[in-house]
């Protein structure tokens, strides 16, 4: 008796050490497959940003090491967004079929900034969470060994464009802003210097939302910017508005270091029709 029960568990020993030996040679062949392929996409510190829109509705998913926090802010099927270029207001549920049948998939990322203020890194039209293909494989296994040191969030918005602005006002820096952004601590003005009133503001709340600290909205007296221009703006920010706008940049040596500046003209308004 007491020897069969050593050999089981000699038996258990061996598929244990077997499995050990399977699991460390896995993670072996992970670790030279994301070597040679250069698979380096998430270094573990800087926030990762999601924009996922399925057929039922969009949602943003932010990692931050810097908050340890897994942030999430989904809409409903009826929260109405809106889409610049003239398409105005879709609910949440008809936006992947009209980006589909548009063939406008190049209007997401600015969906996500114009509604919600943040620049995702990559849009998904399945909800799958935080995978391996958007952090790469060290970013993955990165994630997955602290997974618990994060705290998780939720915040859903409404049916009502009112509401969710008071909403966004409250949870965007919060929870959603880029942690290079507020780091930088860049106090920004904007200007409009279209026709159309209300530019400048309409553009101010969406940075604002993003993590700049927007100062003064204006009229611009200088109608000469065609398109955009900014002024002084720090290198990641310029390089993250990039994203979404082809502005021209160019310098003033009246401002403050910590002080910016972004002109929006005719053509600009036009094409984004808001």
């Amino acid at each position: 008796m007491i020897i069969n029960l050593l050999a089981l568990m000699k038996k258990d020993d061996d598929k244990v050490t077997i499995f050990g030996w399977y699991f460390l040679v896995g993670l072996c062949l992970l670790l030279l497959g994301a070597f040679f392929w250069k698979d380096f996409k998430w270094d573990g510190k800087k926030d990762v940003k999601i924009g996922i829109i399925t057929d039922q509705k969009l949602s943003v998913l932010i990692v931050s090491p810097d908050r340890n926090m897994i942030n999430r802010l989904e809409t409903t099927e009826k929260t109405p967004i809106w889409i610049n270029g003239g398409y105005g207001w879709y609910e949440a549920n008809k936006i992947k079929k009209l980006l589909q049948q548009e063939k406008k998939a190049n209007l997401a990322r600015e969906i996500f900034f114009y509604n919600f203020g943040v620049i995702p890194d990559k849009i998904e039209y399945q909800d799958n969470g935080v995978t391996m293909d958007i952090l790469g494989i060290f970013g993955y296994l990165k994630f997955r060994f602290n997974e618990e040191k994060y705290l998780s969030n939720k915040e859903t918005l409404t049916d009502n464009k009112e509401d969710n602005e008071v909403i966004l006002d409250d949870v965007a820096v919060r929870d959603l802003a880029d942690s290079r952004v507020l780091t930088e601590n860049m106090r920004i003005s904007v200007y409009n210097g279209s026709e159309q009133s209300g530019l400048a503001g309409f553009i101010g709340k969406r940075l604002d939302w993003m993590g700049l600290s927007v100062i003064a909205t204006n009229n611009a007296f200088d109608k000469t910017v065609v398109m955009c221009r900014i002024v002084n703006g720090s290198e990641k920010i310029n390089k993250l508005l990039k994203e979404i706008w082809n502005c021209e940049e160019a310098s003033d040596k009246s401002l403050n270091p910590d002080e910016m500046e972004i002109y929006f003209g005719e053509k600009f308004a036009k094409m984004l029709q808001y």
